[in-house]
């Protein structure tokens, strides 16, 4: 069973990871995630394994929206966790990227997110993750 803590903890790991991509923090993005960690995303056309590929992802995931003059925010709600094991949660969620600029926002994607997240050291992480678009 998930305790409220554990499910308090995956909810704040998702915030954290979207400011720290929105941001362009690499590193922070990329310490989300297990050693081993995997993101598949077909928007991008690629599969990051391990935080040196999780990192140089998310430093430049943000750049072609930069030079637009946009600055992405990722939205991230209606998630549902689901236990596999103890120490392994299943998540499902949906993701909104928002393109904002001076003049207004708008929808970039809307994605549905399956996720793996593993208690490391006592800690979550994100072990796995497949985006798809709407």
């Amino acid at each position: 069973m998930i305790t409220t803590e554990d499910r308090l903890e995956i909810l704040e790991l998702y915030g954290v990871q979207s400011h720290a991509v929105d941001g362009g923090d690499g590193e922070a993005w990329a310490a989300t995630y297990a050693e081993d960690g995997v993101f598949e995303s077909p928007t991008y056309q690629l599969t990051a394994r391990g935080r040196d590929e999780l990192r140089a992802f998310a430093e430049n995931s943000n750049g072609a929206a930069l030079a637009r003059g946009e600055q992405f925010r990722h939205v991230v709600t209606g998630i549902v966790l689901d236990e596999i094991e103890e120490g392994r949660v299943r998540a499902r969620a949906y993701m909104t990227i928002l393109a904002t600029t001076a003049e207004g926002s708008r929808v970039d994607r809307s994605l549905v997110v399956h996720d793996e997240l593993v208690r490391v050291a006592g800690s979550w992480l994100f072990r796995e993750r497949k985006v798809y678009r709407d």
